[in-house]
């Protein structure tokens, strides 16, 4: 019968079992064993006291195994509990790693970019360098050319500063000869009309002479004012010869 088979597989298999799991199953290691060797009809036949002993005895051993299952499941509640707030320190341990992660990370993303832009900026003062070295070097040629323009200025109105003192200086020299000639001209044409007006007066009175005047009159010449416009006259007339200048 198929029941019959399924006990003898039971029997097999508690007979493989060496020992029961726990000590609470390893009570009813006898009664199990008696249980799976008796026959349905001997069960059946069993008076009913038995089997209210053995439901005071399964109450009993329910109770044996709720309070170990208590037991099992305090110290499983607590080894869990504790294996909880590891695993809830752990998590937070690394949560906070990954902020500090994170925070390292964003501050070197920053150092990267400070220095790309510090690599911008170097190079823009480099080029800002060679531009001005170049404007220096301009200026530097401009301020030489100027220097040289100022040295040719200066030896120009040098030079023109002593050709106009040289004329002046000759200027004076030949106005000064030309006084001194124009004197000495006026000077001869002084004496010439004077010779000229004394000869005029030397002839006039020995023209008188020959009259009724007597020696001690001729002798003492009186100049008249005929005579005086006469030798003014003689000294435009040798002016006006003289040749202009």
């Amino acid at each position: 019968m198929p029941s019959t088979v399924l006990t003898e597989e039971l029997i097999a298999d508690v007979g493989m079992i060496s020992e029961a799991p726990t000590d609470a199953l390893a009570a009813y290691e006898p009664f199990v064993r008696w249980l799976l060797s008796t026959s349905a009809d001997e069960l059946t036949s069993l008076p009913e006291h038995f089997f209210s002993s053995f439901k005071a005895a399964s109450e009993v051993g329910d109770d044996i195994e709720d309070e170990t299952n208590a037991k099992h499941s305090e110290s499983t509640r607590q080894e869990d509990r504790q294996l909880f707030e590891d695993a809830f320190k752990a998590r937070l341990t690394l949560v906070e790693a990954e902020g500090e992660l994170e925070t390292v990370w964003d501050q070197l993303s920053c150092a990267r970019r400070e220095w790309c832009m510090l690599d911008i900026k170097l190079l823009a003062l480099q080029d800002d360098c060679d531009e001005n070295r170049e404007f220096i070097a301009l200026l530097e040629r401009r301020i030489i050319k100027l220097l040289q323009d100022r040295d040719l200025a200066i030896a120009e109105t040098y030079t023109t500063e002593k050709q106009i003192q040289d004329a002046e200086f000759f200027k004076a020299k030949q106005q000064q000869r030309r006084q001194q000639q124009e004197e000495e001209q006026r000077k001869a044409r002084v004496a010439s009309a004077l010779r000229k007006f004394l000869l005029r007066r030397s002839s006039d009175e020995s023209g008188n002479t020959s009259g009724n005047e007597s020696p001690t009159a001729a002798s003492s010449p009186k100049y008249t004012e005929k005579d005086v416009q006469r030798l003014q006259k003689e000294l435009a007339d040798s002016k006006s010869r003289a040749p202009v200048r």
